[in-house]
């Protein structure tokens, strides 16, 4: 996994943008193009949902569950299924006010974002795992 590739509907979001730096960071190198990659990572999909949790006497919500699931799988440059597709799913809850609506999308923003950074963080985990467990090719 030295050279990974990240395939993606969504390229340069913000999830990818996430797993390029943490795979960067852990010393190996992520390419543009999957034909040169040793690995590649494939973001399956992923989705936010928002479910009411509470409301108030006038019906109206004062506290919402946000979750977050992503969906990958990682094949190595053969296709050969490494990981196969595997689903993470995340939530939060999140306090609502009527009279602050403008703040509690920016709060569900920052809440997604960290989601998002924790997905990355448990993807790379697992390629971790999968990296280790791999046979490495014999050295002459």
């Amino acid at each position: 996994m030295a050279h990974t590739c990240i395939q993606s509907g969504e390229p340069y979001g913000h999830l990818e943008n996430l797993l390029r730096n943490a795979i960067r960071a852990h010393g190996d190198q992520v390419t543009e193009t999957c034909t040169r990659g040793s690995a590649v990572l494939a973001i399956i999909g992923h989705s936010v949902k928002r479910r009411v949790l509470a409301v108030n006497a006038q019906g109206h919500p004062l506290e919402y569950a946000i979750y977050y699931q992503v969906s990958f799988r990682l094949d190595d440059k053969q296709g050969k299924t490494l990981l196969p597709e595997t689903t993470l799913k995340l939530q939060r809850q999140s306090a609502y006010s009527i009279y602050t609506q403008l703040g509690s999308g920016r709060r569900q923003d920052t809440l997604v974002a960290d989601m998002q950074r924790e997905a990355s963080q448990l993807i790379l985990l697992r390629l971790q795992a999968v990296d280790q467990i791999s046979p490495k090719p014999a050295k002459n």
